[in-house]
């Protein structure tokens, strides 16, 4: 597993749809589903991947 520190202005379109995907699959009932942020836009994210470089986990 892969923990990477990626600050909010450095996302990329991909990265925010695999943020999007996470939160959605993982709060289904209450995550918003027009953002990636639930209450206040964060400054930098915890992003954790697994060995196929996949989105496993999210930390804000």
């Amino acid at each position: 597993m892969k923990i990477e520190k990626v600050f909010e202005y450095d996302l990329s379109n991909e990265l925010e749809a695999s943020i999007q995907e996470l939160l959605i699959d993982s709060f289904p009932d209450i995550y918003p589903k027009d953002r990636i942020y639930f209450k206040q836009l964060p400054h930098f994210r915890f992003l954790a991947f697994n060995e196929e470089n996949q989105l496993i986990g999210h930390v804000d």
